[in-house]
């Protein structure tokens, strides 16, 4: 009787399995992103600096290069923060399905171990119950 117990308790654990491999992708990402993040940052102070410098002799030719290059950049760590957000929102939600499993995963084994602790009341009953009956024909033929 406790093999649904035992099959449900199986499938939550394949589950978790899974959720906890695409936990680490998703970690695996973000890592990626906030290093690109870190990069961008990077060039558009370097580049700043570059224009704002004491002893600037940039062309009016790089002023125009430099400021498109850090307009360029403004736009990839706009999209990398929107990646960033997105990877962060699904992380949560896959981090609360976990939950969700483990909780699942938790009351298969507590049910299971529940069955398996009624199986073995009714088999300490049944043995009682025959040790009784032995105990009596033992009494019955001694006083017969």
């Amino acid at each position: 009787m406790g093999k649904p117990w035992t099959i449900l308790e199986k499938l939550a654990s394949i589950k978790l399995m899974e959720l906890n491999r695409s936990l680490n992708e998703v970690d695996a990402r973000l890592r990626a992103l906030e290093a690109r993040r870190s990069q961008i940052l990077g060039l558009v102070a370097q580049n700043r600096e570059r224009l704002s410098g004491k002893n600037s002799s940039c062309s009016m030719g790089e002023v125009q290069v430099i400021t498109v290059f850090l307009r360029n950049l403004g736009a990839a760590l706009h999209g990398t923060d929107q990646e960033i957000s997105e990877l962060e929102q699904e992380k949560g939600r896959i981090s609360k399905e976990f939950q969700e499993k483990l909780k699942e995963k938790n009351k298969m084994a507590s049910l299971m171990e529940r069955e398996v602790k009624k199986e073995t009341q009714k088999l300490e009953i049944a043995d009682q119950k025959r040790m009784n009956e032995a105990g009596i024909k033992i009494h019955n033929l001694k006083n017969a």
